[in-house]
């Protein structure tokens, strides 16, 4: 399974949901929490650079801090025994929003359109609000949770974009940090 173990920390690896050129994310159970959780794991190739493994471990820590129920949640970071990082999220049970939407000829719940659109607004809201830059929403990158009140609520996972040089190097994994006194004047 992309050259990864069969566990990661208390982790049980049970499914591939992704693999792009920096990182795979596979879907775990956490045995201690009875629950599913998805795990990116760094690309070998990539971790051996202490620039991109920063970027990676950076990405964790500015998702840890955004606290919203529209973005998806990081719960743990580490690092396996080959010395790839990876960090431990929510478990996005309904898949990507890009899934879920009708192709051209079919018809749209304009009650449900409306409950995404401001749960994504929510959830930059949210990211902006703690200084960080979502750089490619689009539906293939929103994450849809289903919750116990059976509403969905979209999540948005970190993904990789071009560099921009107005940006710091967290932009590189899709997302962009800005100071606080750029953030006022915005």
């Amino acid at each position: 399974m992309h050259d990864l173990p069969e566990r990661i920390g208390r982790y049980q690896v049970r499914a591939v949901l992704g693999v792009g050129g920096f990182a795979v994310v596979v879907r775990a159970y956490d045995e201690g929490l009875d629950t599913d959780v998805a795990i990116k794991v760094l690309n070998h190739e990539h971790a051996v650079d202490a620039d991109i493994r920063a970027r990676f471990v950076r990405e964790a820590q500015l998702l840890r801090r955004v606290r919203s129920p529209h973005v998806v949640a990081v719960h743990d970071l580490g690092e396996l025994d080959d010395g790839r990082p990876y960090f431990v999220m929510e478990f996005a049970s309904g898949g990507v929003l890009a899934e879920r939407m009708p192709d051209r000829a079919g018809v749209v719940d304009s009650d449900g359109l409306i409950s995404v659109i401001t749960a994504l607004a929510a959830g930059l809201g949210a990211l902006h609000d703690a200084q960080v830059v979502h750089r490619d929403v689009k539906p293939a990158n929103l994450l849809v949770v289903s919750t116990s009140a059976s509403r969905d609520r979209v999540d948005r996972p970190v993904t990789a974009t071009r560099r921009s040089p107005t940006t710091t190097s967290a932009s590189w994994w899709g997302i962009s940090v800005w100071p606080r006194t750029r953030a006022a004047r915005r």
